[in-house]
Formats: C-alpha cells, sequence, structure tokens
C-alpha cells in the first residue's frame, strides 16, 4: 500500500473513531512504529489530527467542515470517477462557472479535449490547473480571497455574477438532503452559488455519496432547482430514489 492511501484510510479510521492509538495502526497497516509516527506528522500538518501520546484524536474543527486539505484525502477515488464522468456532460465552447472544492478540480483536470472553453472560477486551484493545462479561457471572478481555501468570494463576487450568464454549473456540495436541497457551510460561498443557480442554463452537483442525508449550516437552492447530480455507486438506495422523485437527472458513476 503506497503512503498516500495509508494515509487517507488513517484518516477515515481518525474521523470515524475520533481517535485511535499508534499500536492499532501498526497491526492494522502491518507497518512500523516509525512509518505511522511519519504518516501522523503530515495528517497533523495538514490539519486532519492532533498527535497525543500514544496515538492520534480528530481535530475539534472536523465537527465542522474539513479544511481542502482535509477533504482532499477524502474519497479520492470516487472524486477522481466523478470528474470523469462529469467531464463528459461538458462541450466544446461552452461557456462554464466551475466551483471550488475537490470534486470540481477533479472535473477541471478531465477537461483535456474540450476545445474553446470559456471557464469562470472562484477556485484559484481551478485557475491555475485550466491556466496551464486546458484549450480554455480561465476568468477568475473577483472577490475577498479565503486564504485556506485558495478562493474568492464576497460583495464583489456576487456583485460580478450578477451581469454573466452560463451554459453550464459545476457547483460542490457541503450536503444534499431531500429537505433543504442542496446546503454548504460557508456563507458568502452559499450567497455565490445562489447567484450562479440564478444565471445558468443548467446546475451540475458533483459530489461524493458521504454528502446525502447531511445538512450543511445554509441551504443553497431546494432539489428542484437543480439539473443534474454526478455520484459514486455508493449512493444509499433511499437517496437514489428521493433524487429522482425530484425530478434531478441523477448520474451514478462506477468505482473501479
Amino acid at each position: 500500500m503506497l503512503a498516500e492511501e495509508r494515509q487517507e484510510q488513517i484518516f477515515k479510521l481518525i474521523r470515524e473513531q475520533k481517535n485511535i492509538k499508534t499500536s492499532e495502526l501498526m497491526e492494522i497497516f502491518n507497518v512500523s512504529n516509525e512509518t505511522i509516527r511519519r504518516d501522523l506528522d503530515y495528517l497533523e500538518q495538514q490539519g486532519c489530527l492532533k498527535k497525543v501520546y500514544g496515538g492520534a484524536i480528530l481535530t475539534k474543527k472536523l465537527s465542522w467542515e474539513p479544511s481542502y486539505n482535509e477533504r482532499a484525502l477524502i474519497n479520492k477515488e470516487e472524486k477522481k470517477a466523478i470528474g470523469i464522468e462529469c467531464a463528459k456532460l461538458i462541450n466544446d465552447n461552452d461557456i462554464i462557472f466551475m466551483d471550488l472544492g475537490t470534486t470540481p478540480l477533479e472535473v477541471t483536470k478531465n477537461l483535456g479535449d474540450k476545445l474553446n472553453l470559456t471557464i469562470f472560477t472562484t477556485s484559484l486551484y481551478v485557475a491555475g490547473f485550466a491556466t496551464e493545462q486546458l484549450d480554455a479561457k480561465c476568468i477568475i471572478l473577483g472577490g475577498e480571497v479565503r486564504k485556506k481555501e485558495k478562493c474568492l468570494n464576497g460583495p464583489l463576487t456576487e456583485l460580478v455574477l450578477e451581469h454573466l450568464h452560463f451554459d453550464k454549473a459545476i457547483l460542490s456540495a457541503g450536503g444534499i438532503d431531500d429537505e433543504i436541497g442542496l446546503s454548504d457551510y460557508d456563507l458568502n460561498d452559499v450567497s455565490v452559488k445562489k447567484k450562479v443557480v440564478n444565471c445558468v442554463d443548467e446546475a451540475i452537483v458533483v459530489s461524493d455519496s458521504s454528502k446525502f442525508g447531511v445538512k450543511a449550516l445554509s441551504q443553497v437552492v431546494p432539489l428542484k432547482s437543480l439539473s443534474v447530480i454526478v455520484t459514486d455507486n455508493n449512493i444509499d438506495k433511499k437517496w437514489k430514489e428521493e433524487i429522482i422523485k425530484s425530478g434531478v437527472n441523477l448520474i451514478i458513476c462506477n468505482l473501479n
């Protein structure tokens, strides 16, 4: 097992159990104490956990929203598969809004065969990749920079959006629920998403199955305001039925 894969599994265990002993991790992964120590050092540097004597504990902030670096360690294979599937929905010459987040970035990474795209984004990660790797005009929407997320939002971003129109918007999710629909944690990001949904022909949400049944801090839009949701095949049957019942096109990608 590669170190990256092991670190992802360790992070999942910490999220589930809230704390774990080094000895347990050594037994689970059949590696040395030194290897686990390096893994925990790396995860602590990323803000994913806090090392304590004999093991590690979950950082308190993970009861809220994980940071970008933390989210990047979660469900990586699901996000890659979703990125590949969602990219099939994008056509040459499309004008796109690409949201912040790890899953929209995976979509961006799979647009290499598309021609003459125009990509508007609030994500510096998306902008960096699109500028270097794609046949696309990339426009970063103005606003206040959120350092940890490497994105922009705020009143200036919303003001610019009032004068734009997109063919498609690729939106991330803090949560997806049948009662409140699409939701997210940061109020400024929620406001930006609301504006985007009002000025796009097709609102496409990309989300791994862990987000279903989650109610984040604030509603973005109800399910009926969305056009498509792309997720992985670990989605629970209940949520398949709820999404289909709402009239949203549900696309499920298979994991290898």
